[in-house]
């Protein structure tokens, strides 16, 4: 008899540029709701303060406390078309190791704007990858990238040269998206052959996905498909 799915999916959710953990639990309430019965997400605060912003104090409202994963440079990240390396990033790499070693194990990453870039580096420091030992690799089964984009960094040229096969990817994106263009996200989901995709016609949000739609049949195909290949691995 084939292995039935058992438990609901543990998934680390990464926010964007200028958010944090709280900020980006909220925005993504109606799209937590439509999925509550197959996941459970982990919300995390990027390490580093956005550009311009002070340090909190104890009376800082914490969800107005803007983030950043990394830097294009200094302390400042901008839509840049050229940078050697992203600053910071090695810093974030550590910290990440840290929240997957303390607060995981996770089925899968689901990650927005500068998250899901970073999200797309990690894809290259992935248990499999070949691209590290071990001890040091990522530990996920599935990505999820919403307005999606690969690194501009010349550093991380390489982790784009090949196709991705052993990492299931559901790649969301708006047409009308005028911070990351709809053709990054694509160059993007071009990178693992056979990915789904939902496109929707606003801008660069997580989008309310309705029930009984085609965005919403391909969402809980592509998590019921995971959860039931972890479960039959288990």
């Amino acid at each position: 008899m084939a292995a039935q799915p058992t438990r609901k999916l543990k998934v680390l959710a990464l926010h964007g540029y200028r958010q944090n953990g709280l900020m980006f639990r909220e925005k993504t309430g109606a799209f937590r709701k439509l999925v509550k019965s197959l996941v459970d997400f982990v919300f995390v605060d990027a390490p580093f303060l956005a550009e311009d912003q002070q340090t909190p104090t104890q009376d800082t409202e914490p969800k107005t406390v803007q983030r950043g994963w990394y830097f294009c440079s200094g302390s400042s990240y901008h839509q840049a078309t050229h940078v050697e390396a992203y600053e910071r990033l090695d810093e974030t790499l550590v910290f990440l190791r840290t929240v997957f070693a303390e607060q995981g194990p996770f089925d899968g990453v689901f990650a927005f704007s500068q998250g899901a870039s970073l999200l797309s580096i990690l894809a290259a420091h992935r248990k499999g990858s070949g691209h590290l030992r071990a001890e040091d690799a990522f530990d996920y089964n599935f990505a999820v990238y919403v307005s999606g984009f690969r690194s501009r960094a010349e550093h991380d040229a390489d982790i784009y040269t090949e196709q991705i096969t052993n990492l299931p990817s559901l790649h969301i994106y708006g047409q009308g998206d005028e911070v990351v263009p709809t053709e990054r996200s694509e160059q993007l989901a071009s990178q693992y052959p056979g990915a789904d995709t939902i496109v929707h016609a606003g801008g660069h949000f997580v989008p309310t996905i309705k029930k009984n739609t085609e965005s919403h049949t391909t969402l809980v195909r592509f998590l019921k498909a995971q959860q039931l290949a972890i479960s039959q691995a288990e």
